[in-house]
């Protein structure tokens, strides 16, 4: 193992791991190993999805970056302008 895996079970912080299924840069277990050994960790395995996820699936990463966001931190006050 090595310092970040060792070190993984130490965060505290929500934390979302999104990898894509056909991953060559790094195998997709590691999104498995990630989120079994971060607590309050969600996984999202994307299907047609490779290393870079926001350029092979933009519209869902997206989606689930705002949807953590919101989960984590309320969704954000609309301002009106006078």
């Amino acid at each position: 193992m090595n310092i970040f895996h060792d070190n993984m079970s130490k965060i505290k912080a929500p934390t979302q791991i999104i990898w894509g299924m056909h991953d060559k840069v790094t195998d997709p277990s590691g999104g498995e190993i990630s989120a079994a050994a971060i607590p309050n960790s969600q996984l999202h395995m994307l299907e047609k999805c490779g290393h870079f996820i926001i350029m092979d699936s933009p519209r869902k990463s997206a989606k689930l970056l705002v949807e953590f966001h919101n989960s984590v931190c309320g969704k954000a006050e609309t301002k009106k302008s006078i």
